[in-house]
């Protein structure tokens, strides 16, 4: 069994700050507005540049994004949450400082989402008074270890090295 730091739950209770809020860390200029078009499948997100944006997307891909990261995690993850979380589309554009622009420059969207993503807590938590805390959840899985004696041989090496490569390509864009 793995533990995960999976599930989101929303409360009407003060949990406290997110680190990016208490920090001071926020986007430099924020629109949310429920959005004129129907919701497609999840929406369309991401990074360009130095702006944030979430195109017919339910705020509920946006909170899984800023709590559990850019990969697909199913909504179910997501507790609690009143249905138009789920349901209703907005678009979002966040446009972030210089610095992060920079730091987000020539990387795979997940890597840029991953930066992004206390920035988005605290929007969250500031533009949609979203209270939110994670729990651990256990799922079964299996881990792919490499022995204490190490790879028996560099091919052994060499394989796991571009399966590596095929898996950040797919995950991280």
């Amino acid at each position: 069994m793995l533990l995960v730091l999976g599930s989101v739950l929303i409360s009407n209770a003060g949990w406290g700050r997110s680190s990016a809020a208490a920090a001071g860390r926020t986007f430099d200029a924020t629109t949310i507005k429920p959005s004129g078009r129907a919701l497609t499948e999840g929406g369309a997100w991401g990074v360009s540049q130095n702006v944030y944006r979430a195109k017919s997307t339910p705020l509920s891909r946006v909170i899984l994004q800023a709590y559990l990261g850019a990969l697909p995690v199913p909504e179910s993850r997501l507790k609690d949450a009143p249905g138009w979380v789920l349901t209703e589309p907005y678009d979002i554009t966040a446009k972030a400082d210089d610095a992060t622009a920079d730091l987000w420059n020539g990387l795979p969207q997940a890597k840029k989402v991953a930066i992004a993503a206390p920035l988005l807590r605290a929007m969250l938590e500031e533009r949609c008074k979203l209270v939110a805390h994670t729990v651990p959840l256990e799922v079964d899985g299996y881990a792919l270890v490499v022995a204490k004696s190490g790879f028996g041989n560099k091919g052994l090496h060499s394989f796991l090295s571009q399966l590596g490569e095929l898996r950040d390509r797919l995950l991280l864009g």
